[in-house]
């Protein structure tokens, strides 16, 4: 039944402690305020925490709604909540990530590349993929839709995101320019990860 499902899922989604906060990492519990400040992103960490939230409290209302139906009637919208705040979660390490640029030579063109460079993946991509791993090993039957969600969750990994790139050509007549399609900024990025998410009928 739906219920099971999502029970058994948010007891192994263990992102969030009994306050509504990031679980702390056992190197964690020796950190004082100041050094948390230092050391982490407590802005972002406050958000993720709230993307985590709400996934939980979105799938506590579908298994209220629905509690004694089967999870097979009900697997597309358990599968675009868990989707839809991995989405969330991606964005806003995008917002809280760095712009890089690089200058190099490939053959006779010189490039200029600007990427906007995500923070990198942390406890609650691993705490997604641990609730669906024990909702598998706890219901094997559903092996096929949450092996596929699995693998397409790990391999959705936030990639950096091409803001400009410029090529330079020099020849006998002076230096030629041409940028590979339109500059893009921060404005762009929420659309690719949903793209890239969602493509593959998740």
């Amino acid at each position: 039944m739906l219920k099971n499902v999502v029970a058994q899922f948010i007891s192994s989604f263990q992102y969030l402690d009994s306050k509504g906060n990031r679980k702390a990492l056992w190197y964690e519990f020796w950190y004082s305020d100041v050094t948390k400040e230092r050391f982490t992103n407590t802005t972002l960490t406050k958000k993720i925490e709230q993307a985590a939230q709400e996934c939980c409290n979105k799938l506590n209302a579908l298994s209220t709604q629905y509690a004694e139906e089967s999870f097979a009637l009900h697997q597309e919208e358990f599968f675009n909540i868990i989707i839809t705040a991995l989405s969330t979660v991606q964005i806003l390490r995008f917002d809280s990530g760095t712009i890089k640029t690089e200058n190099y030579q490939q053959g006779q063109h010189h490039i200029l590349k600007r990427s906007l460079h995500p923070k990198q993946e942390g406890l609650f991509e691993t705490m997604l993929i641990n609730g669906l791993t024990s909702v598998l090993k706890k219901y094997p039957a559903l092996s096929p839709a949450l092996e596929q969600k699995i693998l397409i969750i790990k391999e959705a990994r936030p990639e950096p995101f091409t803001l400009l790139l410029e090529t330079m050509k020099i020849h006998q007549y002076g230096k030629f320019f041409s940028v590979d399609g339109e500059p893009k900024t921060i404005n762009d990025v929420p659309q690719t990860v949903h793209e890239k998410l969602f493509s593959n009928n998740i």
